[in-house]
Protein backbone atom coordinates (compact mmCIF):
# COMPACT_ATOMS: atom_id res chain seq x y z
CA UNK A 1 0.00 0.00 0.00
CA UNK A 2 1.26 3.47 -0.87
CA UNK A 3 0.06 6.89 0.24
CA UNK A 4 1.22 10.35 -0.77
CA UNK A 5 1.36 14.00 0.27
CA UNK A 6 1.43 17.07 -1.92
CA UNK A 7 2.48 20.08 0.11
CA UNK A 8 4.34 23.36 -0.24
CA UNK A 9 6.70 22.87 2.71
CA UNK A 10 8.23 19.70 4.13
CA UNK A 11 10.50 19.86 7.19
CA UNK A 12 12.82 16.89 7.62
CA UNK A 13 13.99 16.50 11.22
CA UNK A 14 12.18 17.19 14.51
CA UNK A 15 15.02 18.66 16.53
CA UNK A 16 14.98 22.29 17.76
CA UNK A 17 15.55 23.73 14.26
CA UNK A 18 12.71 21.78 12.65
CA UNK A 19 10.30 22.19 15.57
CA UNK A 20 10.83 25.95 15.88
CA UNK A 21 10.43 26.29 12.13
CA UNK A 22 7.16 24.31 12.27
CA UNK A 23 5.89 26.52 15.10
CA UNK A 24 6.46 29.69 13.10
CA UNK A 25 4.94 28.24 9.93
CA UNK A 26 1.84 27.32 11.94
CA UNK A 27 1.63 30.95 13.10
CA UNK A 28 1.74 31.94 9.42
CA UNK A 29 -1.14 29.48 8.72
CA UNK A 30 1.00 27.47 6.32
CA UNK A 31 0.22 23.76 6.27
CA UNK A 32 3.46 21.86 6.76
CA UNK A 33 4.57 18.24 6.76
CA UNK A 34 7.10 17.49 9.52
CA UNK A 35 8.87 14.11 9.38
CA UNK A 36 11.57 12.41 11.43
CA UNK A 37 13.34 9.07 11.24
CA UNK A 38 13.07 8.47 15.01
CA UNK A 39 10.30 7.45 17.34
CA UNK A 40 9.86 9.99 20.14
CA UNK A 41 11.01 10.40 22.82
CA UNK A 42 14.46 9.55 21.52
CA UNK A 43 17.96 9.69 22.90
CA UNK A 44 20.16 12.60 21.81
CA UNK A 45 23.85 12.93 22.60
CA UNK A 46 24.22 16.44 23.99
CA UNK A 47 25.61 18.36 26.94
CA UNK A 48 21.97 19.08 27.92
CA UNK A 49 22.75 22.74 28.58
CA UNK A 50 20.09 25.11 27.28
CA UNK A 51 21.32 28.70 27.20
CA UNK A 52 19.06 31.63 27.98
CA UNK A 53 19.69 32.76 24.41
CA UNK A 54 17.87 29.60 23.29
CA UNK A 55 15.09 30.03 25.87
CA UNK A 56 14.46 33.62 24.78
CA UNK A 57 14.28 32.44 21.16
CA UNK A 58 11.61 29.91 22.15
CA UNK A 59 9.69 32.66 23.93
CA UNK A 60 9.12 34.23 20.51
CA UNK A 61 6.77 31.40 19.65
CA UNK A 62 5.25 30.44 22.98
CA UNK A 63 5.68 32.24 26.30
CA UNK A 64 3.85 29.46 28.10
CA UNK A 65 6.41 26.93 26.90
CA UNK A 66 9.22 29.08 28.32
CA UNK A 67 7.43 29.11 31.70
CA UNK A 68 6.91 25.34 31.55
CA UNK A 69 10.64 24.76 31.01
CA UNK A 70 11.60 27.00 33.92
CA UNK A 71 9.17 25.24 36.28
CA UNK A 72 9.76 21.68 35.04
CA UNK A 73 11.02 19.27 37.73
CA UNK A 74 13.26 17.66 35.07
CA UNK A 75 15.13 20.94 34.69
CA UNK A 76 17.92 22.22 36.94
CA UNK A 77 18.76 25.92 36.66
CA UNK A 78 22.40 26.93 36.82
CA UNK A 79 23.41 30.31 38.21
CA UNK A 80 26.84 30.76 36.69
CA UNK A 81 29.78 28.94 35.19
CA UNK A 82 32.88 27.67 37.00
CA UNK A 83 35.79 27.60 34.56
CA UNK A 84 39.04 25.78 35.32
CA UNK A 85 42.13 26.79 33.34
CA UNK A 86 44.85 24.42 32.02
CA UNK A 87 46.87 25.25 35.15
CA UNK A 88 43.81 24.39 37.29
CA UNK A 89 43.02 28.01 38.15
CA UNK A 90 39.33 28.45 38.92
CA UNK A 91 37.19 31.37 37.84
CA UNK A 92 33.46 31.90 38.36
CA UNK A 93 31.93 33.90 35.52
CA UNK A 94 28.83 34.78 37.48
CA UNK A 95 30.50 36.06 40.62
CA UNK A 96 32.81 38.27 38.61
CA UNK A 97 30.40 39.72 36.10
CA UNK A 98 26.91 39.72 37.58
CA UNK A 99 25.59 41.67 40.54
CA UNK A 100 22.36 39.75 40.98
CA UNK A 101 21.81 36.04 40.54
CA UNK A 102 20.36 35.23 37.16
CA UNK A 103 19.93 31.90 35.45
CA UNK A 104 22.69 31.44 32.88
CA UNK A 105 21.97 27.88 31.71
CA UNK A 106 19.12 25.38 32.15
CA UNK A 107 20.20 21.75 32.33
CA UNK A 108 17.59 19.39 30.95
CA UNK A 109 17.97 16.10 29.08
CA UNK A 110 17.59 16.68 25.36
CA UNK A 111 15.42 13.57 25.15
CA UNK A 112 12.86 15.32 27.38
CA UNK A 113 13.37 18.84 26.01
CA UNK A 114 12.81 17.84 22.36
CA UNK A 115 9.79 15.70 23.26
CA UNK A 116 8.19 18.53 25.25
CA UNK A 117 8.70 20.89 22.32
CA UNK A 118 7.28 18.31 19.90
CA UNK A 119 4.15 17.93 22.04
CA UNK A 120 3.52 21.67 21.68
CA UNK A 121 4.06 21.52 17.92
CA UNK A 122 1.61 18.63 17.52
CA UNK A 123 -1.13 20.82 18.99
CA UNK A 124 -0.90 23.03 15.90
CA UNK A 125 -3.58 22.04 13.38
CA UNK A 126 -1.43 23.25 10.46
CA UNK A 127 1.29 20.66 11.19
CA UNK A 128 1.19 17.06 9.99
CA UNK A 129 3.77 15.01 11.89
CA UNK A 130 5.13 11.59 10.92
CA UNK A 131 7.73 9.78 13.04
CA UNK A 132 9.70 6.63 12.27
CA UNK A 133 9.85 7.54 8.60
CA UNK A 134 12.86 6.56 6.51
CA UNK A 135 13.68 8.64 3.45
CA UNK A 136 14.93 6.50 0.58
CA UNK A 137 15.52 9.07 -2.13
CA UNK A 138 15.25 12.73 -3.12
CA UNK A 139 14.26 13.27 -6.75
CA UNK A 140 14.31 16.73 -8.36
CA UNK A 141 11.28 17.10 -10.67
CA UNK A 142 9.61 20.11 -12.35
CA UNK A 143 10.90 22.76 -9.95
CA UNK A 144 10.07 20.70 -6.86
CA UNK A 145 11.16 17.61 -4.93
CA UNK A 146 9.72 14.12 -4.96
CA UNK A 147 10.66 12.32 -1.75
CA UNK A 148 10.42 8.53 -1.62
CA UNK A 149 10.14 7.13 1.88
CA UNK A 150 8.90 4.25 4.04
CA UNK A 151 6.61 4.70 7.06
CA UNK A 152 5.45 1.70 9.12
CA UNK A 153 6.34 -0.66 6.25
CA UNK A 154 4.25 1.43 3.84
CA UNK A 155 5.64 3.34 0.88
CA UNK A 156 5.23 7.11 1.09
CA UNK A 157 5.56 9.66 -1.69
CA UNK A 158 5.95 13.32 -0.76
CA UNK A 159 5.74 16.00 -3.43
CA UNK A 160 6.94 19.33 -2.04
CA UNK A 161 8.00 22.71 -3.36
CA UNK A 162 10.38 23.36 -0.49
CA UNK A 163 12.51 21.07 1.66
CA UNK A 164 13.67 22.51 4.98
CA UNK A 165 16.47 20.22 6.09
CA UNK A 166 16.73 19.98 9.87
CA UNK A 167 18.27 16.49 10.06
CA UNK A 168 21.28 17.67 12.02
CA UNK A 169 24.89 16.53 12.01
CA UNK A 170 24.25 13.43 9.92
CA UNK A 171 21.99 14.90 7.25
CA UNK A 172 21.41 12.44 4.43
CA UNK A 173 20.14 15.27 2.25
CA UNK A 174 23.38 17.25 2.67
CA UNK A 175 25.82 14.36 2.34
CA UNK A 176 24.17 12.05 -0.19
CA UNK A 177 21.92 14.28 -2.25
CA UNK A 178 23.77 17.63 -2.26
CA UNK A 179 27.11 15.78 -1.91
CA UNK A 180 28.47 18.40 0.47
CA UNK A 181 31.03 17.70 3.17
CA UNK A 182 29.70 18.38 6.64
CA UNK A 183 33.04 17.89 8.37
CA UNK A 184 36.49 19.45 8.18
CA UNK A 185 39.48 20.09 10.47
CA UNK A 186 37.42 22.61 12.43
CA UNK A 187 34.69 20.09 13.20
CA UNK A 188 34.46 18.57 16.65
CA UNK A 189 33.69 15.35 18.44
CA UNK A 190 31.52 15.30 21.56
CA UNK A 191 31.59 12.44 24.07
CA UNK A 192 29.00 12.13 26.84
CA UNK A 193 27.95 9.91 29.72
CA UNK A 194 25.53 10.16 32.65
CA UNK A 195 27.12 9.51 36.04
CA UNK A 196 25.95 9.40 39.63
CA UNK A 197 27.50 12.40 41.33
CA UNK A 198 29.34 12.31 44.66
CA UNK A 199 28.40 15.86 45.52
CA UNK A 200 26.64 18.78 43.82
CA UNK A 201 28.50 21.75 42.36
CA UNK A 202 29.65 24.28 44.95
CA UNK A 203 27.62 27.25 43.74
CA UNK A 204 24.90 25.56 41.67
CA UNK A 205 26.94 26.19 38.55
CA UNK A 206 27.98 24.25 35.49
CA UNK A 207 31.68 23.38 35.31
CA UNK A 208 34.04 23.63 32.35
CA UNK A 209 37.59 22.23 32.54
CA UNK A 210 40.03 23.43 29.90
CA UNK A 211 42.38 20.45 30.11
CA UNK A 212 45.61 20.50 28.12
CA UNK A 213 44.79 17.17 26.47
CA UNK A 214 41.56 18.55 24.99
CA UNK A 215 42.52 22.05 23.83
CA UNK A 216 40.98 23.70 21.87
CA UNK A 217 38.14 21.84 23.61
CA UNK A 218 37.08 21.23 27.19
CA UNK A 219 35.65 18.78 29.71
CA UNK A 220 32.27 19.49 31.33
CA UNK A 221 30.13 18.52 34.32
CA UNK A 222 26.49 19.64 34.23
CA UNK A 223 24.39 18.66 37.25
CA UNK A 224 20.93 17.28 36.56
CA UNK A 225 18.07 16.57 39.00
CA UNK A 226 17.95 13.29 40.96
CA UNK A 227 21.64 13.08 41.83
CA UNK A 228 23.08 12.54 38.35
CA UNK A 229 25.31 14.65 36.12
CA UNK A 230 25.87 14.99 32.39
CA UNK A 231 29.62 14.51 32.02
CA UNK A 232 31.60 14.74 28.83
CA UNK A 233 34.23 16.34 26.68
CA UNK A 234 34.55 17.95 23.30
CA UNK A 235 37.54 18.65 21.09
CA UNK A 236 38.39 19.03 17.43
CA UNK A 237 38.55 15.91 15.30
CA UNK A 238 42.13 16.87 14.43
CA UNK A 239 43.19 17.05 18.08
CA UNK A 240 41.36 13.85 19.01
CA UNK A 241 43.09 11.92 16.23
CA UNK A 242 46.47 13.22 17.44
CA UNK A 243 45.84 11.67 20.88
CA UNK A 244 45.75 8.20 19.29
CA UNK A 245 43.43 6.66 21.84
CA UNK A 246 39.92 5.30 22.17
CA UNK A 247 37.30 7.88 23.17
CA UNK A 248 36.09 5.71 26.09
CA UNK A 249 39.62 5.11 27.40
CA UNK A 250 40.38 8.84 27.19
CA UNK A 251 37.14 9.60 29.07
CA UNK A 252 38.12 7.47 32.08
CA UNK A 253 41.74 8.66 32.00
CA UNK A 254 40.63 12.29 32.29
CA UNK A 255 38.37 11.50 35.24
CA UNK A 256 41.12 9.59 37.05
CA UNK A 257 43.92 12.10 36.34
CA UNK A 258 42.14 15.23 37.56
CA UNK A 259 41.09 15.26 41.26
CA UNK A 260 38.71 18.19 40.76
CA UNK A 261 36.71 15.94 38.41
CA UNK A 262 37.01 12.64 40.28
CA UNK A 263 35.83 14.19 43.55
CA UNK A 264 32.56 15.23 41.83
CA UNK A 265 31.39 11.97 40.24
CA UNK A 266 31.56 8.19 40.70
CA UNK A 267 33.60 7.03 37.73
CA UNK A 268 32.25 3.48 38.02
CA UNK A 269 28.57 4.47 38.30
CA UNK A 270 27.66 5.30 34.74
CA UNK A 271 24.09 5.23 33.46
CA UNK A 272 23.51 4.04 29.90
CA UNK A 273 27.11 3.96 28.70
CA UNK A 274 29.35 6.48 26.95
CA UNK A 275 28.22 7.86 23.59
CA UNK A 276 29.83 10.04 20.96
CA UNK A 277 28.55 12.54 18.41
CA UNK A 278 30.12 14.57 15.62
CA UNK A 279 29.62 18.34 15.54
CA UNK A 280 29.87 20.07 12.15
CA UNK A 281 31.44 23.52 12.36
CA UNK A 282 30.84 26.15 9.71
CA UNK A 283 33.33 26.80 6.95
CA UNK A 284 33.67 30.07 5.11
CA UNK A 285 31.06 30.54 2.39
CA UNK A 286 28.88 27.76 3.74
CA UNK A 287 25.88 26.89 1.62
CA UNK A 288 22.59 27.53 3.43
CA UNK A 289 20.10 27.40 0.55
CA UNK A 290 19.57 26.41 -3.06
CA UNK A 291 16.90 25.47 -5.56
CA UNK A 292 13.87 24.31 -3.49
CA UNK A 293 15.75 23.83 -0.21
CA UNK A 294 16.93 25.53 3.00
CA UNK A 295 19.44 24.10 5.50
CA UNK A 296 18.97 24.75 9.22
CA UNK A 297 20.75 24.04 12.50
CA UNK A 298 23.48 21.42 12.47
CA UNK A 299 22.65 20.52 8.86
CA UNK A 300 23.84 24.05 8.02
CA UNK A 301 26.88 23.67 10.33
CA UNK A 302 25.67 26.42 12.67
CA UNK A 303 27.30 24.91 15.77
CA UNK A 304 29.09 27.53 17.87
CA UNK A 305 32.78 26.76 17.13
CA UNK A 306 33.93 27.70 20.64
CA UNK A 307 31.26 26.27 22.93
CA UNK A 308 29.87 23.50 20.73
CA UNK A 309 26.38 24.76 21.61
CA UNK A 310 23.85 24.36 18.84
CA UNK A 311 20.28 24.73 20.19
CA UNK A 312 20.16 28.53 20.09
CA UNK A 313 21.49 28.91 16.54
CA UNK A 314 19.32 26.00 15.41
CA UNK A 315 16.26 27.78 16.81
CA UNK A 316 17.24 31.07 15.17
CA UNK A 317 17.76 29.37 11.80
CA UNK A 318 14.37 27.64 12.18
CA UNK A 319 12.68 31.00 12.72
CA UNK A 320 14.41 32.60 9.72
CA UNK A 321 13.69 29.56 7.53
CA UNK A 322 9.98 29.89 8.36
CA UNK A 323 10.03 33.57 7.37
CA UNK A 324 11.65 32.83 4.02
CA UNK A 325 9.33 29.85 3.44
CA UNK A 326 6.36 32.14 3.94
CA UNK A 327 7.75 34.61 1.37
CA UNK A 328 8.36 31.73 -1.05
CA UNK A 329 4.81 30.39 -0.65
CA UNK A 330 3.28 33.87 -0.99
CA UNK A 331 5.28 34.56 -4.16
CA UNK A 332 5.24 30.99 -5.49
CA UNK A 333 8.98 31.30 -5.97
CA UNK A 334 11.30 28.56 -4.75
CA UNK A 335 14.29 29.43 -6.91
CA UNK A 336 17.84 29.54 -5.57
CA UNK A 337 17.97 33.25 -6.29
CA UNK A 338 14.84 33.97 -4.24
CA UNK A 339 15.82 31.69 -1.35
CA UNK A 340 19.24 33.36 -1.17
CA UNK A 341 17.56 35.85 1.17
CA UNK A 342 17.84 33.16 3.82
CA UNK A 343 21.66 33.11 3.60
CA UNK A 344 21.75 36.90 3.94
CA UNK A 345 19.54 36.88 7.04
CA UNK A 346 21.51 34.05 8.68
CA UNK A 347 24.79 35.90 8.14
CA UNK A 348 23.25 39.14 9.37
CA UNK A 349 21.88 37.66 12.59
CA UNK A 350 24.53 35.16 13.70
CA UNK A 351 27.41 35.44 11.22
CA UNK A 352 29.42 37.97 13.28
CA UNK A 353 28.93 35.94 16.44
CA UNK A 354 30.21 32.77 14.77
CA UNK A 355 33.28 34.58 13.43
CA UNK A 356 33.98 36.02 16.90
CA UNK A 357 33.61 32.53 18.33
CA UNK A 358 36.39 31.33 16.01
CA UNK A 359 38.58 34.12 17.43
CA UNK A 360 37.88 32.90 20.94
CA UNK A 361 38.72 29.34 20.03
CA UNK A 362 42.18 30.45 18.87
CA UNK A 363 42.95 31.40 22.48
CA UNK A 364 42.73 27.74 23.38
CA UNK A 365 45.74 26.94 21.20
CA UNK A 366 47.88 28.87 23.68
CA UNK A 367 47.54 27.36 27.20
CA UNK A 368 49.92 29.93 28.72
CA UNK A 369 47.94 32.81 27.26
CA UNK A 370 44.71 31.27 28.52
CA UNK A 371 46.17 30.85 31.99
CA UNK A 372 47.36 34.47 31.93
CA UNK A 373 43.81 35.61 31.13
CA UNK A 374 42.39 33.59 34.02
CA UNK A 375 45.09 34.73 36.44
CA UNK A 376 44.53 38.40 35.64
CA UNK A 377 40.75 38.37 35.27
CA UNK A 378 40.27 40.07 38.64
CA UNK A 379 42.48 42.98 37.63
CA UNK A 380 41.96 43.32 33.89
CA UNK A 381 38.69 44.36 32.27
CA UNK A 382 39.77 42.97 28.90
CA UNK A 383 40.46 39.57 30.51
CA UNK A 384 37.03 39.65 32.17
CA UNK A 385 35.44 40.46 28.83
CA UNK A 386 37.13 37.52 27.14
CA UNK A 387 35.93 35.07 29.79
CA UNK A 388 32.46 36.58 29.78
CA UNK A 389 32.28 36.39 25.98
CA UNK A 390 33.03 32.69 26.09
CA UNK A 391 29.65 31.63 27.44
CA UNK A 392 27.58 34.44 28.98
CA UNK A 393 27.85 37.86 27.37
CA UNK A 394 27.77 37.32 23.61
CA UNK A 395 27.90 41.06 22.95
CA UNK A 396 31.44 41.09 24.33
CA UNK A 397 32.54 38.73 21.57
CA UNK A 398 32.57 41.68 19.20
CA UNK A 399 35.25 43.38 21.28
CA UNK A 400 37.66 40.45 21.37
CA UNK A 401 40.90 41.36 19.61
CA UNK A 402 42.90 38.99 17.40
CA UNK A 403 44.97 36.54 19.44
CA UNK A 404 48.25 37.98 18.12
CA UNK A 405 47.46 41.25 19.93
CA UNK A 406 47.49 39.46 23.26
CA UNK A 407 50.59 37.43 22.43
CA UNK A 408 52.67 40.55 21.79
CA UNK A 409 51.15 42.72 24.51
CA UNK A 410 53.73 44.02 27.04
CA UNK A 411 51.71 42.65 29.98
CA UNK A 412 51.69 39.10 28.62
CA UNK A 413 55.36 39.22 27.64
CA UNK A 414 56.21 40.42 31.16
CA UNK A 415 54.10 37.58 32.59
CA UNK A 416 56.00 35.00 30.52
CA UNK A 417 59.35 36.54 31.52
CA UNK A 418 58.33 36.36 35.17
CA UNK A 419 57.38 32.69 34.75
CA UNK A 420 60.71 31.93 33.11
CA UNK A 421 62.63 33.76 35.84
CA UNK A 422 60.84 31.83 38.57
CA UNK A 423 61.61 28.51 36.89
CA UNK A 424 65.26 29.40 36.43
CA UNK A 425 66.11 31.01 39.79
CA UNK A 426 69.76 30.78 40.80
CA UNK A 427 69.98 28.88 44.06
CA UNK A 428 73.39 28.60 45.70
CA UNK A 429 74.50 25.09 46.47
CA UNK A 430 74.91 24.46 50.21
CA UNK A 431 78.32 23.63 51.59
Amino acid sequence: MEYSYKINVCIIGAGPAGLVCAFHLAKFNIQTLLIDKSKFPRNKVCGDGITMKAIHELARINLDFEKKILKDSNTLPSYGIDIISPEQRQFNVFSQLKKNQEITVLVKKREIFDYNLLEEVRKQKEIIFLSSIKVLNYIKVDGAYLIKAVHNSKEVTIYTNLIIDAQGAYSVFVRQHLKLKQYNNNSCIGVRGYFERKKPSKNNTIELYFLKELLPGYFWIFDLPNGIANVGYGTTIKNFNSLKTNYKILFHQLIENYPLISERIYSDKIIGGIQTHLLPVRRRNNLFSGENFLLTGDAASLIDPFTGEGISNASISGRIAAQIAKFAVDNNDYSARFLKQYDNLINEEIGKELRSSFKLRRFLKYPKLLDYIFKNADKSRSCKNIISAMFVDFENRKTVRPVIWYLISPKFLFYRLKQWTERNKFEPVGM
